[in-house]
């Protein structure tokens, strides 16, 4: 799975909305939410795996306060544009 499916626009886009518009990290779609939670599917519209993005919403979601409001950008800032993350989730699901 390429990262931002080898787009820098949609890298662009969530940063925009992270920082410029304060969503925070945005929530990840699982088969559980709701259509009201505006949470993002990361796999099809962002190119990140499952696994990486839900261990970015638990730190988020866990984190005190001031650093949650810098982790969103930290996070995506670190994942670049057709960057191949493979090798990344086996190493998250082997940990």
């Amino acid at each position: 799975m390429q990262a931002s499916w080898g787009n820098p626009e949609n890298k662009a886009a969530v940063m925009v909305r992270i920082t410029e518009d304060g969503m925070g990290f945005p929530l990840v779609w699982t088969p559980d939410a709701s259509p009201q939670s505006q949470a993002v599917d990361y796999e099809e519209r962002l190119g990140i795996p499952l696994p990486i993005a839900l261990v970015g919403e638990c730190i988020w979601l866990g984190a005190s306060r001031r650093y949650a409001q810098r982790w969103p950008a930290r996070f995506f800032d670190t994942i670049q544009p057709n960057q191949n993350l493979a090798a990344v989730v086996w190493v998250v699901l082997h940990r």
